[in-house]
């Protein structure tokens, strides 16, 4: 064998050892169909349980015997006011009348400028159509964290604060209440010579109504929807239950704050 077919007989042994070593590389290197998914765990399955929770529905928890303990510190206690969010948590209680409460701690029955959140004393849980709550504003300079009372009801003048406090709960004796806000406006009082206050609304704000007339009604949504300070989008009628609550609005005698809610969600307790 002379030099030259030995040399072309080398090349052909390195050009099949080539051409070995690509096709296996393709082999062990191309796709092998799809990778089987880890096996589940328990820690990364997050489908929740079925539940007979009676509270499933609503976050906040109640029991009667709340409620029992709030009833026998003072048998005017008739339910607690308390938004999702936690920008308000008061009880509240109904008297004889609407002065009742105005300046009196519902726990000693002393004197006190906060006074006590009140249902407005017309009111028949159950029954009307429109519940009205009131509560004090306390000014800056008393308050400056603005968290006592119904203060805090003023962050609801800004929309940007609507969607973290839009749902707020009546904790009562048997069943929880769950209202959703659906209007937020300042009602304009007008001034009486005789008592030297602002005691009157005009007749198409009549927020303190405990039931709205058919005939009545679309007046006082159609000045609703002139002086709301935004559309939250929640509608409501002579059909649906609602929750009114009113406060004062510093160095404004003129002007209450009032927001409406529109019953969602009810939940009977066990």
């Amino acid at each position: 064998m002379n030099s030259t077919t030995r040399k072309l007989l080398i090349l052909i042994a390195v050009l099949i050892l080539l051409l070995a070593g690509v096709l296996g590389a393709r082999f062990f290197l191309a796709p092998q169909g799809p990778a089987e998914s880890p096996a589940p765990t328990a820690s990364a399955d997050t489908t929740a349980e079925p539940t007979e929770d009676p509270y499933a529905a609503l976050p906040t928890r109640w029991s009667r015997e709340e409620y029992a303990k709030n009833e026998a510190i003072n048998s005017d206690y008739v339910f607690t006011l308390r938004f999702e969010s936690g920008l308000i948590d008061l009880p509240v209680v109904q008297g004889s009348s609407n002065d009742s409460y105005l300046r009196v701690d519902w726990e000693s029955g002393k004197y006190t400028e906060e006074g006590t959140t009140f249902l407005d004393f017309r009111n028949v849980i159950g029954e009307d159509h429109n519940l009205i709550v009131y509560g004090h504003y306390v000014y800056r300079e008393l308050d400056p964290s603005q968290t006592r009372m119904f203060t805090p009801l003023h962050q609801l003048a800004d929309e940007d604060n609507y969607e973290k406090n839009r749902y707020v709960d009546l904790l009562l004796e048997d069943k929880i209440q769950r209202y959703e806000v659906a209007d937020v406006y300042y009602c304009q009082l007008i001034y009486d010579e005789a008592e030297k206050a602002y005691l009157y609304t005009y007749d198409d704000m009549q927020y303190f109504l405990t039931n709205y007339t058919a005939e009545y009604l679309p007046i006082y949504r159609r000045a609703i929807d002139l002086f709301r300070f935004y559309d939250t989008g929640v509608t409501w009628d002579e059909n649906d239950q609602i929750l009114t609550l009113q406060t004062c609005v510093e160095n404004h005698e003129e002007l209450r704050l009032i927001v409406i809610a529109k019953l969602v969600e009810e939940v009977p307790l066990p």
